[in-house]
Formats: C-alpha cells, sequence, structure tokens
C-alpha cells in the first residue's frame, strides 16, 4: 500500500490523472492532501499548480473542501463527497455516487448515477440509471439511458432524452424533458 500525506493551502487545484480502478474522494477540514493506493505506483506533484495525482489501481484521497477537482477518467467505481470547490470528471466506466458537492461537470457515466445536494450540474451521457436529489442551481442532462428520477432542484432542468420511466418532483423553475416512456411529475 501506498501513502502520502502533504500540506496545502486551503483552495488547491488537483488534477487526477486517468486511475484504471476506483476512486473515492472526499473532502475535510485539513490544509493536507492524504493519498491512499493499493497499487505499487503513486505519483504526487506537490509543487506545482495543479498538483498532479496519479497510481496504478484504486485511490482514495481527502482534500480540503475548497479544492478544485479535475478528474480526466475513471475505470471503475467513483465516489465523490464534501466538496465545495468545482468538480470536473472526464467519463466514468463504472456507477457514480456524488454527496454535497459544489458545481459539478460530468462528461459521461457508463453505469447509474446517483447524486445529492449539488450546487448546479452540466452532464453527458449516463448510460445507467439516474438519481438526484437536491440540485441548488442549473440542472442539464444531455441523455439518461435508464430511468430517471429527479427531485429538489432550485433551478432550470433540463434533460434531453430519458430511454425509460422519469418521475420528476420539486422543481422551482422551467423543466424541459424528454423521456421514452412514463413520466410523472
Amino acid at each position: 500500500m501506498q501513502h502520502q500525506t502533504i500540506a496545502v493551502v486551503s483552495t488547491p487545484n488537483l488534477l487526477i490523472e486517468s486511475i484504471p480502478g476506483d476512486l473515492r474522494v472526499a473532502g475535510w477540514d485539513r490544509s493536507e492532501i492524504m493519498v491512499k493506493t493499493d497499487g505499487d505506483a503513486l505519483q504526487v506533484s506537490a509543487g506545482t499548480d495543479p498538483i498532479v495525482i496519479s497510481c496504478d489501481e484504486d485511490l482514495i484521497l481527502y482534500v480540503p473542501r475548497g479544492a478544485t477537482v479535475k478528474v480526466e477518467q475513471v475505470a471503475g467505481d467513483t465516489i465523490l463527497q464534501a466538496l465545495t470547490g468545482p468538480v470536473t470528471i472526464g467519463p466514468v466506466a463504472g456507477d457514480l455516487t456524488m454527496n454535497d458537492l459544489g458545481v459539478v461537470s460530468l462528461a459521461s457515466v457508463a453505469g447509474d448515477a446517483s447524486l445529492r445536494n449539488i450546487g448546479a450540474l452540466n452532464a453527458g451521457t449516463i448510460s445507467g440509471d439516474f438519481t438526484l436529489r437536491g440540485v441548488h442551481g442549473v440542472c442539464a442532462v444531455d441523455k439518461v439511458g435508464g430511468d430517471g428520477s429527479v427531485r429538489d432542484v432550485d433551478g432550470m432542468l433540463t434533460i434531453e432524452s430519458v430511454g425509460s420511466d422519469l418521475y420528476v418532483r420539486n422543481v422551482h423553475s422551467a423543466v424541459t424533458v424528454k423521456a421514452g416512456s412514463d413520466v410523472v411529475f
């Protein structure tokens, strides 16, 4: 197991390079980054902006809550929680879970996506089911392959295409959606 802890500013910029396994990122109230992997290789470029992190296996990160996080791509499942800075994620080959985040930009998810309490969302394709509870801004999704369930959106909601059923509740602005099967408002 590889493990590193480095001191950083309270709002660091992080670039997480392609992860061949699962990724877990959690925010905490420390001005340091803790990085763990079960793999043989772990690289952290502490003196650069952005701080670049890469490994050859699953990756677990604890970062300051205000960090700006950019993830190139993940081959497994991804879990992110407790981050107030902007988050940008490239393709995720597995499932995606996000809780208590700021603004999120998401390229695509091959599995299911479950999001709770986020600032705003701009997403590409979610191939599986999509569950969203609590958005404090605009929510824009290109395509959902399975079922969609969206609740408690403070801004506009746009979903270009849902492959199956769609359930929408408690949206406080304009709604534009298209579903392949049943829609419940």
